[in-house]
């Protein structure tokens, strides 16, 4: 995952999220599965939260695409909640502060 949006415009990149985002949204087993791949995505949803951490205010689109995307990932699966928390601990505020608020 860290390789494919390196290799992307942030408009691919939001583009792709959206799209993911919105099978997850709908598919409960999507996001079971999707949490518990191998590859893992986990390392690759980090580096995306570092990365847009560090961009300038006009990546807000691929912000809230990356947002939804992580949304519809957590949603109602416990052990994606859980891996995301921790993903967001060891990244040092890899996610927003208020994001579990």
């Amino acid at each position: 995952m860290n390789n494919l949006f390196c290799s992307i415009t942030p408009d691919t990149a939001r583009q792709i999220l959206d799209e993911i985002a919105e099978d997850l949204g709908k598919d409960i087993h999507a996001r079971q599965q999707m949490g518990q791949a191998s590859p893992s995505v986990w390392p690759g949803l980090n580096n995306l939260w570092k990365a847009v951490g560090t961009e300038n205010p006009s990546s807000r689109d691929l912000i809230a695409s990356l947002a939804k995307f992580t949304r519809n990932l957590v949603a109602a699966v416990p052990e994606n909640q859980t891996k995301a928390l921790y993903v967001s601990q060891s990244a040092g505020s890899g996610f927003p502060a208020n994001w579990f608020e």
